[in-house]
């Protein structure tokens, strides 16, 4: 049996945060080697007014990842403490849409928020391809 961390490397993230308004996003992603893109969104308090939209963009080269390929319904104040997964067959890239990006959007008002992101590798263990700050990984049985 493979486990998670054999399949797939951690290789973008957006710290949680109560930030202003405004986009954040995770490492530019290649996909090259990828089967599937995951992105997983936390979100914590959303603020009265305030709102939360993710999306992902892809691109040809890691400067231009501005093309967007897919969106999550707004996520607003009745919306706290939940999750949205988003997955991306590599497959489903435009041609030539080697690179991808997720972005995170807090509008109007403070909100907690968090983004990680996991690639499949066609190749194994997925975690050689982990961010340097993954800093531990601890298997039981």
């Amino acid at each position: 049996m493979e486990r998670f961390h054999e399949c797939y490397a951690l290789v973008g993230a957006i710290d949680a945060l109560a930030a202003g308004t405004g986009a954040s996003t995770t490492d530019v992603i290649d996909a090259r080697d990828a089967q599937e893109i995951v992105f997983v969104i936390n979100v914590g308090t959303v603020a009265a007014t305030g709102t939360v939209d993710f999306v992902v963009n892809t691109g040809t080269v890691t400067g231009t990842v501005t093309t967007s390929l897919t969106a999550i319904t707004q996520l607003g104040a009745s919306d706290d403490n939940k999750q949205v997964i988003v997955s991306v067959l590599a497959d489903a890239l435009p041609a030539g849409g080697r690179y991808v990006q997720g972005a995170l959007t807090r509008g109007t008002a403070n909100s907690n928020a968090a983004v990680n992101a996991y690639v499949k590798k066609a190749y194994r263990p997925g975690n050689e391809a982990d961010l340097a700050s993954v800093d531990e990984i601890v298997v039981v049985g």
